[in-house]
C-alpha cells in the first residue's frame, strides 16, 4: 500500500488495489461508477434546476419580445417540478460527492453550493429585475436549500477526515 498522503485530486483516482492490478474488470468499473454517481447526479439535477428557471425567466420576457411561449405557460407544472427535483437531485448528489473527496474539497463545494443562486439573481436580473412576483423569486427561493446544503458540506469539512475516501 502506498503511504502517502492524498491530495483532492485522488477523489478521482482508481483505489490503491486497482493501481496494484488485482482487481478484476468489473470490480474496477464498479470503482469508477461509485465515484462518477454523485457527480452525475449533482449535473443532472443542476441541469433540471437550469432548465426550470431560465422557462420561468424565458416566459417573462414575452412582454419585451412581444412572442409568447405558450409550451412554457402551458406547462408550468412541469418546470416547477424539475426546479423540485433538480433541488433534491443536487442535495442527494453534493452529499454523495462529497463524501469521496477530502475537507478543502467540500469546502470548496459548499462555497460553490451558496454562491450559485445569488449568481443566478445577478444573471437574470437584467430580464425581470427583482421583483418578488417575477421570475426572481424563484430564484430566490433556491437561496434556502442552497444554504442549508452548504452548511452540511461545511460540517461534512469541519469533521471530517483529511483524506480522501
Amino acid at each position: 500500500m502506498n503511504s502517502r498522503p492524498r491530495s483532492s485530486k485522488d477523489c478521482y483516482r482508481k483505489s490503491d488495489s486497482a493501481r496494484a492490478g488485482s482487481v478484476s474488470s468489473p470490480e474496477w468499473i464498479h470503482n469508477i461508477w461509485r465515484h462518477a454517481r454523485g457527480r452525475f447526479i449533482t449535473l443532472a439535477g443542476a441541469f433540471l434546476i437550469i432548465l426550470g428557471t431560465a422557462a420561468f425567466y424565458t416566459d417573462y420576457t414575452d412582454v419585451a419580445v412581444r412572442f409568447r411561449f405558450d409550451f412554457i405557460e402551458h406547462h408550468y407544472d412541469e418546470f416547477g417540478m424539475s426546479i423540485l427535483i433538480g433541488v433534491v437531485c443536487c442535495f442527494a448528489g453534493c452529499i454523495g460527492w462529497a463524501r469521496l473527496c477530502n475537507r478543502r474539497h467540500r469546502a470548496m463545494m459548499a462555497v460553490a453550493v451558496f454562491i450559485a443562486p445569488f449568481v443566478g439573481l445577478l444573471l437574470g436580473s437584467p430580464i425581470g429585475g427583482m421583483n418578488i412576483h417575477g421570475p426572481s423569486a424563484i430564484t430566490m427561493m433556491l437561496t434556502l436549500p442552497a444554504t442549508v446544503l452548504a452548511v452540511i458540506l461545511l460540517i461534512m469539512a469541519g469533521f471530517g477526515s483529511h483524506q480522501a475516501k
